[in-house]
């Protein structure tokens, strides 16, 4: 057997593991960017929340000093009712500007749920990619371990004299009338006379 021949189904296998290496590493790669992306998107909601929540505080505490100064102006003393008033305006401003911030980042964990199963599914590809490769590369070999063997049967029984060097063996005379049992699979020692019997 030739050294090319030889060596043929080793470099087969070997780059068949070699591309499913390579696609997990490249299944990696890209899962990671994707999970980077989940880190910015998240950064990015609390910095937008962050910035709602200032403005949005800032703006009630000059409703409520527009009020106030509405109240003064008006002769109302800031106790009682207009206090209660003002008090509760900025009550439910409050609330409406922590259900914002709620839902700013309740939308930045939905698009990083849908990252985290992107990425997910990348890298679990480049596993099913991985496994494939060895799969491919151990039926190769076992492929050629078989034709080895084979190969190697066939000259150990060409070396011994076997059936594949043995000379033909001529069949016995028949008259017309003799039929060779040994040509219906039951050896030689019978023969049949068709004219007169066994």
């Amino acid at each position: 057997m030739s050294a090319i021949a030889t060596a043929a189904p080793l470099i087969t296998a070997g780059s068949q593991i070699y591309g499913g290496i390579l696609s997990r590493r490249i299944a990696d790669e890209e899962g990671r960017m994707i999970r980077d992306q989940i880190s910015l998107v998240r950064a990015e909601a609390s910095a937008e929340a962050a910035r709602y929540v200032a403005a949005a505080e800032a703006k009630t505490q000059r409703n409520a000093a527009s009020s106030r100064l509405a109240y003064l102006k008006s002769g109302v003393q800031l106790s009682g009712s207009p206090l209660e008033v003002i008090d509760e305006n900025i009550r439910v401003s409050r609330m409406n500007i922590s259900m914002t911030e709620s839902d700013i980042k309740a939308k930045a964990e939905a698009k990083a749920g849908l990252l985290r199963h992107e990425a997910f599914k990348v890298e679990a590809g480049g596993r099913a990619s991985f496994i494939e490769g060895l799969q491919k590369a151990s039926s190769t070999l076992l492929r050629e371990a078989g034709r080895k063997s084979v190969l190697e049967a066939l000259e150990r029984n060409a070396g011994s004299g076997g059936p594949t060097s043995a000379s033909p063996t001529t069949p016995a005379p028949m008259s017309p009338t003799t039929f060779s049992l040994n040509n219906m699979g039951f050896g030689s020692q019978g023969r049949l006379d068709l004219a007169g019997g066994f």
